[in-house]
C-alpha cells in the first residue's frame, strides 16, 4: 500500500515533468513561427522598397536608351 502510494506519486512527477515539457516544445514551435513571420515581412518590405527604388531607374534608364536610339538614328541618317 506504501510503495503503491510512492510508485502513483513518482508517476506524477514524471507526467507532470513531460507536459512541462510538451508546454515548453509547444511555447518554443510559437516563437518560432512567429519569428519566422516577422521575417517573412521584413523580406516583402524590403523586396518592396528595392521595387520603389529600382522602379524609376529603370524608366530613366528606358528613356536614355530611347534618347540614345533617337540622336544615333538621327546621326546616321544625317537629319539635323
Amino acid at each position: 500500500m506504501v510503495t503503491k502510494h510512492f510508485q502513483e506519486l513518482q508517476q506524477r512527477e514524471l507526467r507532470a515533468e513531460r507536459e512541462d515539457v510538451l508546454k515548453m516544445k509547444r511555447i518554443a514551435g510559437t516563437v518560432a513561427k512567429m519569428i519566422r513571420e516577422f521575417w517573412s515581412n521584413i523580406e516583402k518590405v524590403s523586396h518592396a522598397s528595392n521595387s520603389l527604388t529600382v522602379g524609376p531607374k529603370k524608366s530613366i534608364i528606358g528613356k536614355i536608351k530611347a534618347y540614345i536610339t533617337y540622336v544615333s538614328w538621327h546621326r546616321d541618317t544625317g537629319c539635323q
